[in-house]
């Protein structure tokens, strides 16, 4: 997502606030030129940012922006001195910055920009964009403004990101909550709706399906732990709604909103995929078995289980991978039973490194791990929630390893060349 992907902060700064204005009428409407208007009181603003259609852009992103000097005739009119914390930024020119990314050592940035140039750029996307006026005492907003500065000046500006305990969003949440001498964490305790850092992350997800899969099989049993409506506020759009009709003290927290662009859903639900998974185990466990009796050689008998053998246990050796590196949420991963490397002794060429015996060891081995993996799914302690894996991978495994049997007691040996 936006916050998770971030993008280059150089980008912003290349709008002149003039250009900014005669381009984008929108944005013309809230730049004001400070007069006698304006108020003592500085005016502070959530900024949420719709998905966009991009994939890093489906979770959405969000900043705050505290304007010193609003003119109090135009509750929604932004000076040229209103500033956004934003706290989505990464360098993709540092020294290391792969490795560390693919070891899970991820180093974000908090910033301070001009306020218009961080709404332009949105709107230049035609994202959905909504600010959200903040019901906050001039204390509140001191202790606010003091942290938003800290957090983003050097040296303190750098942080280590996580995708759902430490990004954009939940920089804000904790800096509100602080500002609210933390009412807004008391305002919701206690309260949850069963969702979990998988369901939640899933239904941002589901407009990219490749994102969609990756993100279900990737992830472990960490994130299937039901969150307080507290911590579902690792999702942008989340926090703006939490906070929409929230009162803390007696006092609403939002005093108003505006919607700078077209409304658009912003905290979808996971789709139920359960069945379509089932059904597309079944159909390709048909068509591997099928291949497998009525090819006209070894190599269409054995083409369709060896190519999904190989993406089976490939996957399964990046599943693998991962538990060596800082990804602590793809740590456990039940999907390793299913999305197991020895089903590489399947995929194409296997044949001429392994002996037969070894190669039809390591397919009765992997089948045995795969029943194994699903079987456990009874236990109530058991609560990664891979169901619609195991109800797609099943009937897979099972036509893998019924094609190469099947091969082996047509030819009485392995062939080395499928």
């Amino acid at each position: 997502f936006a916050c998770l992907f971030g993008r280059a902060w150089l980008a912003l700064v290349g709008f002149s606030l003039l250009v900014a204005s005669s381009l984008n009428p929108a944005a013309a409407q809230l730049l004001t030129i400070e007069t006698e208007n304006y108020s003592a009181k500085p005016a502070v603003y959530l900024m949420t940012i719709a998905p966009g259609t991009l994939y890093w852009e489906r979770f959405g992103h969000n900043a705050i922006i505290i304007d010193p000097a609003p003119d109090q005739n135009a509750p929604f009119s932004l000076s040229v001195r209103a500033i956004s914390y934003n706290f989505g930024y990464f360098d993709m020119t540092e020294a290391g910055f792969l490795p560390n990314f693919i070891r899970g050592r991820m180093s974000y940035s908090g910033v301070q920009i001009p306020a218009i140039d961080d709404i332009v750029y949105y709107q230049a996307q035609n994202r959905g964009i909504w600010l959200q006026k903040l019901n906050l005492d001039e204390s509140a907003q001191q202790l606010l403004r003091q942290r938003l500065i800290f957090e983003t000046s050097k040296p303190n500006e750098r942080y280590q990101y996580d995708y759902f305990r430490q990004n954009c969003s939940t920089k804000l949440r904790d800096a509100l909550n602080a500002a609210f001498d933390g009412e807004l964490e008391k305002s919701v305790q206690g309260r949850a709706t069963g969702q979990t850092f998988r369901s939640l992350g899933l239904a941002q997800a589901q407009g990219e399906l490749w994102l969609y899969l990756g993100i279900h099989a990737g992830l472990g049993p960490s994130t299937d732990r039901p969150l307080s409506f507290y911590e579902e506020y690792f999702i942008p759009g989340k926090l703006m709604r939490g906070i929409a009709d929230k009162s803390i003290k007696g006092e609403p927290i939002v005093l108003a909103t505006q919607i700078l662009k077209p409304d658009m859903p912003i905290s979808p639900w996971q789709p139920d995929w359960r069945y379509f998974f089932g059904i597309a185990g079944l159909l390709i466990g048909v068509l591997i078995a099928s291949a497998a009796r009525l090819g006209v050689n070894r190599i269409t008998k054995l083409l369709p289980a060896g190519l999904c053998a190989l993406a089976i246990g490939t996957f399964g050796a990046l599943l693998l991978f991962l538990q060596l590196t800082d990804h602590q949420d793809s740590h456990w991963n039940l999907n390793l039973f299913l999305f197991n490397p020895l089903w590489l002794a399947a995929a194409p060429g296997a044949g001429r490194i392994l002996s037969k015996t070894n190669v039809r060891r390591l397919l009765n081995l992997a089948l045995g791990i795969a029943v194994f993996g699903a079987a456990i799914k009874v236990f109530p302690w058991i609560r990664q929630q891979n169901i619609e894996w195991v109800l797609l991978l099943l009937p897979i495994h099972y036509a893998i390893w019924f094609s190469m049997s099947e091969i082996a007691v047509e030819t009485k040996v392995l062939p080395s060349d499928a």
